[in-house]
């Protein structure tokens, strides 16, 4: 499918190979989080949207992407360093 014709979303079973396996996501100890991030990796579109909900605290390891992130709080603080 080609860029730019359907927005992928959490549940879609859908999905593309990413060509770049520069990521490394074998710091985490979050298995929910990591199956996300894999998922995330996979995707294939011109945008993916994936909802999620984080406790007071919580602390996400130091990371990269393949694509680029927007990350949009509703509720509470986010620091990004």
């Amino acid at each position: 499918m080609p860029h730019g014709t359907k927005v992928f979303k959490a549940g879609d079973t859908d999905l593309g190979q990413s060509t770049d396996q520069s990521t490394d996501l074998g710091q985490f100890t979050d298995l929910g989080l990591l199956r996300r991030w894999q998922w995330l990796e996979q995707a294939v579109g011109p945008a993916v949207a994936l909802p999620t909900e984080f406790p007071d605290g919580y602390h996400v390891p130091q990371h990269r992407h393949s694509r680029s992130q927007l990350l949009h709080a509703l509720v509470g603080v986010v620091l990004v360093t």
